[in-house]
């Protein structure tokens, strides 16, 4: 672990001015010492020359050490650097997902290979756009809104999901993070966008699907479903269970079942199978029942039963009923 101080001796190797002044202070102290205590030492003038002679070339080739150790130092750091700047730049030009460092006025400075290839732009091609022309036009206002309190420095990031403008003139969903970063006398944005597109078709998808079922399910008209969960709260109540039990979906959600569509003599055995069937995901087998209307009446019924198991919650337990028709009782 690199220490403070090494840090801090790292940081003066770097300087200039730091070679500069070692070097001026120990010539000085030099100069002004090492006659003096050569004059002490030996009262021989021929010695004394001679000595001064010594003195001179060790001055020159300490010098030079210092040089040497400065300039190597000044060269390894150097070389660092361009590593570093290197890494860097291959983390950016070779990342998965698109990069691009954007003016507070929104023209492109940089860009990555992923950003180019997820909008069929040339490098050359994109540092001459700004994302205002590459955004979707019914997106740009939020782009610009979540945009705004970064510059006015209320924010340093926001994330959304906004569409782009390839050069075919096709659209690319992409999940977009900003952030800010500020210099001494600059600033500038890195966007990081991520293409979304497969995720979003196949959420529409799944979207479409659960419509398309809800809709059939909600619309059939003979077949009454009711969906609830062990304890028997129900959470789903189609129009034909309106009809044929006589509550209306407001007045079935959130109730028990039980107490719904479920004779009091029924409580206990249908109770147990919701339990049963709960915990071990096989429904009962179909059978005809007499449940209760909201009126009291007794409608006959061939009642069958679905179990779903989610992942991420308990079982929820769907009920099938087919009215027998001809077969309703009323019970006073």
């Amino acid at each position: 672990m690199i220490t403070t101080r090494q840090k801090l001796s790292s940081s003066l190797l770097q300087r200039p001015w730091f070679g500069a002044a070692v070097y001026l202070v120990f010539g000085i102290l030099w100069i002004s010492s090492s006659d003096r205590l050569l004059a002490l030492m030996i009262s021989d003038t021929a010695t004394l020359t001679r000595y001064q002679s010594y003195k001179g070339y060790f001055y020159v080739s300490l010098t030079a050490a210092l040089a040497w150790f400065l300039l190597s130092q000044k060269q390894h750091y150097a070389n660092s650097l361009r590593v570093s700047e290197r890494a860097l730049r291959d983390t950016f030009d070779y990342a998965a997902t698109g990069i691009a460092h954007v003016s507070l006025q929104g023209k492109l400075l940089q860009v990555n290979r992923a950003f180019c290839q997820m909008l069929g732009f040339s490098y050359t091609e994109l540092t001459q756009l700004t994302f205002q022309q590459l955004t979707h036009p019914l997106d740009l206002d939020k782009d610009l809104q979540a945009l705004q309190p970064l510059i006015d420095g209320k924010a340093d990031e926001y994330t959304l999901e906004k569409r782009y403008l390839r050069k075919d003139g096709t659209t690319l969903w992409a999940r977009l993070s900003v952030a800010i970063v500020r210099c001494a006398d600059s600033a500038y944005f890195i966007s990081v966008i991520h293409d979304i597109s497969q995720q979003r078709a196949i959420r529409q998808q799944l979207a479409e699907d659960e419509l398309r079922f809800r809709t059939l399910l909600d619309n059939a008209p003979q077949i009454a479903i009711q969906g609830y969960n062990a304890d028997g709260t129900t959470l789903y109540w189609n129009k034909a269970s309106e009809v044929v039990y006589g509550y209306s979906k407001e007045e079935a959600i959130g109730r028990n079942l039980l107490d719904l569509i479920i004779p009091p003599s029924m409580h206990k055995a249908v109770g147990t199978a919701m339990a049963q069937m709960a915990s071990s995901g096989v429904a009962v087998p179909p059978e005809e029942l007499l449940l209760q209307r909201k009126d009291g009446s007794m409608v006959a019924v061939l009642s069958g039963h679905v179990v779903i198991k989610l992942s991420d919650g308990e079982p929820q337990i769907y009920c099938i009923d087919v009215a027998l028709t001809g077969r309703q009782q009323h019970v006073s």
